[in-house]
């Protein structure tokens, strides 16, 4: 069973835990248990809060958004000095979306609960 934190950007965010969790079943983990964090003004401090409010974790999910594709090399540098900052040395992974392509994934979503709505 893999632990997991994801640090987003607002609350709206959260719904990327169900995502994660899926793909962590399809990647063979049977029960992946994971929650999201908000909480903070700073990346450097969502991450250390996030850390604390969650004591074991095995890998930690941070979502940053780009609103074009020339802004994911600075989100990503975001990351990794806000890791850097708080001295988190385990595994971690950035979720850099661009605008747009996180609406596709809010109707995936969508979609994928109306079917099993449907479905007997």
């Amino acid at each position: 069973m893999m632990r997991f934190l994801l640090i987003c950007d607002g609350k709206s965010d959260s719904y990327l835990v169900q995502h994660i969790r899926r793909l962590l079943i399809e990647l063979g983990d049977s029960r992946p248990d994971g929650n999201a964090w908000y909480r903070g003004r700073r990346l450097s401090e969502k991450i250390q809060s996030g850390l604390e409010y969650s004591s074991s974790i095995d890998c930690l999910f941070i979502h940053r958004d780009a609103e074009h594709p020339s802004e994911v090399c600075n989100r990503r540098r975001e990351i990794v000095a806000a890791i850097s900052e708080v001295e988190y040395a385990d595994h971690w992974v950035g979720i850099i979306p661009i605008r747009m392509t996180e609406a596709w994934l809010l109707i995936d979503e969508t979609l994928r609960m109306i079917e099993e709505k449907q479905s007997p």
